[in-house]
């Protein structure tokens, strides 16, 4: 053997111990290749023929195999077969040692399940490169198959914990995708999980809030947000708030929670049955499709940015009124349908859905599935998650009859009282008291539209000043000019931050009368309080612009008599009230 062998050999061992099957009935070829492999660490075992080769691999836990083509009992071709069967998934390279140089020969080894083969007389230098390179390739496949092993077990513990996350998410969801008369819905999505939603739930008053949303991505990444969409749109619309209302609490939520770069495009719809009128609003999702019978088809564009891409005070939800006659549908889509593409490639677009639309002689809905359906040539799941919901205006406004108030407004049996106190600590984490007041009183006692942005603006003109004025004791005339604005919400800040003590109390109390009633907005806080003065006009210094609001706690120069703070202990809080 020559020289060079050696460090080829000693190269392609993956442990001491390796273990080599020698099956020859050539004696010297036998002892020549026993001889090489022992002196590089291996350990050898020999067969004199097929039948006691395949006896051994059986027997033995054995890497490579060196095999001679004709022998006594089997030959190398039915030997070779055998420990491939024997060896299962396990790669076991086979060496073919032979005198034949035929093609045909060769062939044979090879079809036999050889991996490679020499031809006698063979040099001991390329029988050590031989099986360095069959050893390389035995290692390659070990790694091949641990991995393919891994990426199953991976599979199937992120199918487990996708179905497990599925059930949560169809649980928490559920609350807020109610089966309502007069809306259908069809959805395949792409995943398991699914970023598409379709939310219905009914307002106490009677009316109906539909929303269709398509988070930015597929899978779990999109299927995240719709727990927190699900969740805000059901507590909103069950308390009674306005669908433009609910839509801006859904952005000032996503807008927070979200990282940047996902947002939902979504649509949404309210069905009011006692102006028998439809409120819809489009922020990102293709064209929304109004149908007449008749065919008459009015298109509504997306009229805003989608939920959680606009900051909270930039954001405003603008529906528009659209009264819809006997048989009206609203035909909503996600783009995944749009976008979908046949087996040439070819998308399915939004003019080809509009046109199928139109043609419809009396269900858009099912015209539209059945030409989606022949275009994608069956159920199977797309590219992107698909939704597709109708609207019957006239069929949702019957089913909300049972809930729907009769006359210009609900009466209440009894009256109620209902408070909000807050503490320092609760001041400090409050974002929005008023808005949670608010749904409390809707929920109590849903209010006409033209109630209910007075009331909240009256509530939150109470609230900033039992919280600036009584609690931390801000004056307005900071904000003399825009400097002091800047230096009176910075003190506020700080002032809010270091509060340890103090209190707010918001209450609303209804009072039935016949017709109707009264509500009564009562604001308290912990403050000193203040006896007003007779009301006499104040003079503006020259110069000084309008601005502030609630008490100041001195008189200006060549001011009238103002408000003065009530002595310590004279218990009289701090009170607004309308």
């Amino acid at each position: 053997m020559s020289r060079s062998a050696a460090p080829l050999l000693a190269e392609s061992r993956c442990s001491p111990g390796l273990r080599v099957l020698i099956a020859d009935d050539d004696p010297t070829s036998r002892a020549m290749l026993q001889a090489l492999v022992r002196r590089h660490g291996c350990n050898a075992l020999c067969a004199a023929d097929g039948a006691e080769a395949v006896a051994r691999f059986q027997a033995e836990e054995v890497d490579l195999v060196l095999l001679d083509v004709h022998m006594p009992r089997m030959d190398g071709y039915e030997a070779a077969r055998r420990i491939k069967e024997a060896a299962g998934e396990r790669l076991v390279p086979v060496l073919f040692l032979t005198g034949l140089t035929g093609e045909q020969e060769l062939a044979r080894c090879v079809e036999a399940g050889g991996d490679d083969f020499l031809t006698k007389p063979f040099s001991p230098t390329l029988v050590a490169a031989k099986i360095r390179a069959l050893l390389r390739l035995r290692d390659l496949y070990e790694t091949v198959r641990r991995q393919r092993n891994d990426l199953d077990w991976y599979q199937q513990r992120m199918e487990q914990e996708q179905a497990m996350a599925q059930a949560i998410f169809a649980a928490l969801v559920a609350k807020a995708c109610l089966e309502v008369p007069g809306v259908r819905r069809w959805l395949r999505p792409s995943a398991r999980l699914c970023g598409d939603v379709v939310l219905a739930c009914p307002t106490p008053d009677g009316q109906l809030h539909v929303l269709v949303g398509d988070f930015t991505g597929h899978g779990l990444m999109a299927a995240v947000g719709t727990v927190p969409l699900a969740e805000t749109f059901s507590t909103l619309t069950r308390a009674g708030a306005p669908l433009q209302r609910v839509l801006e609490e859904l952005n000032r939520r996503l807008y927070r929670l979200l990282p940047t770069g996902l947002f939902c495009a979504a649509a949404a719809a309210e069905v009011d049955p006692r102006h028998r009128v439809l409120r819809v609003w489009n922020g990102g999702l293709p064209d929304l499709l109004l149908w007449r019978p008749g065919g008459a088809l009015e298109r509504l564009p997306s009229q805003g940015l989608p939920l959680g891409v606009q900051p909270p005070l930039r954001f405003r939800a603008e529906l528009r009124a659209l009264p819809a006659e006997e048989g009206a549908r609203l035909l909503v889509h996600t783009d995944g349908i749009s976008e979908a593409q046949d087996a040439e490639g070819h998308p399915y677009g939004e003019r080809r859905l509009a046109e199928v639309v139109r043609r419809a002689a009396e269900d858009p809905f099912q015209a539209v599935l059945a030409d989606l359906r022949r275009f994608l040539g069956g159920e199977g799941p797309g590219a992107d998650d698909m939704t597709l919901v109708e609207i019957d205006a006239a069929a949702a406004w019957e089913g909300a009859c049972g809930a729907c108030p009769k006359g210009p407004a609900r009466e209440a049996a009894e009256g109620w009282t209902l408070s909000l106190e807050l503490s320092a600590a609760a001041l400090r984490r409050a974002e929005d008291p008023v808005e949670v007041l608010m749904a409390g009183v809707e929920g109590l006692q849903p209010l006409e539209a033209e109630h209910r942005a007075p009331l909240r603006t009256v509530l939150a003109e109470l609230y900033a000043n039992a919280l600036e004025h009584g609690v931390l004791g801000l004056d307005s005339g900071l904000k003399a000019d825009p400097e002091g604005f800047a230096r009176y919400y910075e003190e506020r800040r700080r002032r809010l931050e270091a509060l340890a003590g103090g209190w707010v109390c918001l209450r609303c109390r209804f009072e039935p009368r016949p017709g109707g009633g009264r509500l009564v907005a009562l604001v308290e806080d912990s403050g000193p309080g203040f006896e007003p003065g007779p009301a006499q006009p104040r003079p503006r210094p020259a110069g000084r612009a309008a601005g502030g609001r609630g008490p100041r706690p001195g008189p200006e120069p060549g001011a009238g008599p103002v408000p003065q703070p009530a002595p310590p202990g004279a218990g009289q809080p701090h009170r607004g009230r309308l």
